[in-house]
């Protein structure tokens, strides 16, 4: 990637987000009055905005075991939860950048400028891939406004291996067929399939881009996710994830766990749908619309595999909000950068790691990273 270095692991980024209490932070939420769930106490979010990166990109070296020697350093920009809505001037959905004024903001109460400064940012970046993850907009209506955004996004960034999408459970089909046609050819949708060897992805704003590389392949779930059915259909999936690198697509968390217990090994997991939560009181997170507790609302997670290895998934706090324009407090939207390295993933800060029986079932999750 030209222009950016890196300059911090996993347990350095963490160190002032975590508190006093490590890896075990928080605790978990319990039973109040009623029976009715507590929410969840997180750290307050660590940010990776590194070598001069705006807000809201955030680089983070991701290590992941096995990586292929020749995709070491490879650098992935994941977009997710844009939310975008048709009440949002089209003039004024991304528009002219720096210099634009309120002309050059999404409209709203926050999360236009949110895809403003994002916009400024999407040109100095030059990730291999770019992966989107879902819910562009924020209702069945919404679709060509959301379609707008994502095209008049991916034209500010030149990937090296092209841009790759799926859609979302606020996706409706109107939506996606909307999205489809404003970013054709500019992204390809991975509509439940794995990508062939050698094919190229949408160009993103560049006239071209060069096919994927020997040994990696995208894998792409379309909401609702069903790895188990996508897999079944394709009839070389167990010789392509083998060897060399998968990097699955998802819009929900559920399908980190989902893909760690396929006999086929799928080692990186990328997706969003919680927002991080949203709203953030104080460390407490009041809903993740996921089976997740709210301390793992947003970050990385491993999931182990039944043959001893495991699944990394990293769950975006997207960009936009649910429920109503601007509705996030105390979590800040968030467009990661990964840079992949060879090793294996450490724990947070370090420190032991956290697990969740309710997700993993016999409590194999645990996390890896909060942000």
């Amino acid at each position: 990637m030209a222009g950016v270095g890196v300059s911090a692991g996993l347990g350095g980024g963490v160190g002032g987000g975590t508190g006093a209490g490590g890896a075990h932070a928080g605790g978990s939420g319990g039973r109040g009055w009623l029976g009715m769930p507590l929410p969840y106490r997180v750290p307050r979010p660590a940010h990776f905005r590194l070598n001069g990166l705006p807000e809201p990109v955030e680089m983070v070296d991701l290590s992941v075991p096995d990586l292929p020697a020749d995709l070491e350093g490879m650098t992935i920009l994941h977009l997710s939860d844009l939310h975008v809505r048709r009440r949002w001037r089209a003039s004024r959905l991304v528009g002219g950048g720096r210099g634009g004024g309120r002309a050059g903001q999404l409209g709203g109460l926050g999360g236009g400028t949110v895809l403003a400064r994002l916009a400024d940012a999407l040109p100095g970046l030059r990730p291999d891939v770019v992966c989107l993850t879902g819910d562009y907009a924020d209702g069945p209506g919404d679709g060509a406004a959301a379609g707008l955004a994502v095209a008049q996004l991916v034209a500010r960034v030149r990937p090296r291996w092209g841009c790759w999408g799926v859609f979302g459970n606020h996706d409706a089909p109107a939506v996606r067929a909307a999205v489809r046609a404003a970013t054709a050819g500019r992204v390809t949708w991975l509509e439940d399939r794995l990508s062939e060897a050698g094919e190229e992805g949408g160009v993103g704003g560049g006239a071209s881009c060069q096919p994927l590389p020997a040994g990696l392949r995208l894998l792409g779930l379309n909401w609702p996710e069903d790895p188990f059915a996508v897999l079944r259909r394709a009839g070389e999936a167990e010789a392509a994830t083998r060897e060399g690198l998968v990097i699955t697509l998802a819009h929900a968390p559920g399908a980190i766990v989902h893909c760690s217990r396929l006999a086929v090994r799928l080692p990186l997991v990328l997706c969003g749908h919680t927002h991080g939560g949203q709203i953030r009181l104080g460390g407490w997170v009041l809903h993740t619309s996921s089976d997740l507790p709210g301390r793992w609302a947003a970050g990385v997670v491993r999931a182990r595999r039944p043959d001893g290895g495991s699944t990394l998934g990293c769950i975006s706090r997207g960009l936009g909000e649910a429920a109503w324009p601007g509705l996030r407090f105390g979590c800040r939207p968030q467009a990661p950068l990964y840079v992949l390295r060879r090793g294996a993933a450490a724990g947070v800060n370090g420190a032991a790691t956290q697990r969740n029986g309710a997700m993993g079932g016999d409590g194999g999750v645990e996390v890896v990273l909060r942000w």
